[in-house]
C-alpha cells in the first residue's frame, strides 16, 4: 500500500499479482480495488497492478483504511477485505522552530491492523528551505517523533521550511491454494506535509 497523489496528508495503495511461472494472463472475477469510498480499476496480463490514492482524513486516520482486493479467476487471496493503519500526524501541520533547536515532529505509527507485520518498511523525511533541501531516511517502523537535527536544516533561505514524511510498507500473501504460483503484494504508504516558520 501506499499514500501518494492528493499531496500532502494522502494515502496510495496498490496491489499488484503475478504469476511465478509467467503463465497467461491474470484473469479477474472482480476487477477493482476498493480503499474507503475509492473504487480503482488495474491493469493486467502476465501482470496486474491495481492502486487507489485517497485523501488521508480523519475518518482514515481514526478507523483505519478498509481494502477490498480485486478475486482472481485463480482463486482470491488468504484476505481479500482487510483494515491498515496509516501513518498520521500526533498535532499541528504548522510549527515554529527556534534557530539552534532540533525539529520535532510528533508522530503516530501505522500498525498492520488486520494484516500480518509488513515485509518491508522504509521511511524518509525531506525539508526544504527555499531552494536548498537535503532528507534522512531509514528501513524499519518510522521513529516517533521525528528528529531533524539543527545541524541538517540549511541555514539559508527563506524564513519558511516545507518538510515532507513519508513511510512505505510492503506486505506479501500466500497463494492461494488453487493457484500456488500467484503472489500478491500490497504497498501501503503515507505522506504527511508539514510547514514550519524558523524564528531567531
Amino acid at each position: 500500500m501506499s499514500t501518494r497523489g492528493f499531496g500532502a496528508d494522502s494515502t496510495h495503495v496498490s496491489a499488484s499479482f503475478y504469476s511465478l511461472d509467467g503463465g497467461d494472463r491474470i484473469h479477474f472475477r472482480s476487477d477493482t480495488l476498493r480503499v474507503q469510498n475509492v473504487v480503482a480499476k488495474g491493469v493486467s496480463g502476465q501482470s496486474a497492478v491495481f492502486f487507489a490514492r485517497v485523501p488521508l482524513d480523519s475518518a482514515a486516520v481514526a478507523g483505519g483504511l478498509r481494502v477490498r482486493l480485486p478475486v482472481p479467476t485463480l482463486g482470491a487471496v488468504p484476505q481479500s477485505e482487510f483494515t491498515v493503519f496509516s501513518m498520521a500526524r500526533g498535532g499541528s501541520a504548522s510549527v515554529t522552530l527556534r534557530s539552534g533547536q532540533d525539529l520535532v515532529l510528533p508522530i503516530i505509527r501505522g500498525s498492520s491492523g488486520t494484516l500480518p507485520a509488513p515485509e518491508y518498511e522504509h521511511w524518509n523525511v525531506s525539508f526544504y528551505r527555499g531552494g536548498k533541501g537535503t532528507s534522512i531516511s531509514g528501513t524499519g517502523p518510522i521513529p516517533s517523533p521525528v528528529v531533524v537535527p539543527w545541524v541538517l536544516i540549511p541555514k539559508e533561505g527563506s524564513d519558511t521550511m516545507k518538510v515532507l514524511v513519508s513511510s512505505d510498507r510492503q506486505f506479501r500473501f500466500d497463494a492461494p491454494p488453487a493457484s500456488p504460483r500467484l503472489v500478491t503484494n500490497i504497498r501501503a504508504d503515507a505522506l504527511l506535509e508539514w510547514s514550519v516558520q524558523l524564528v531567531p
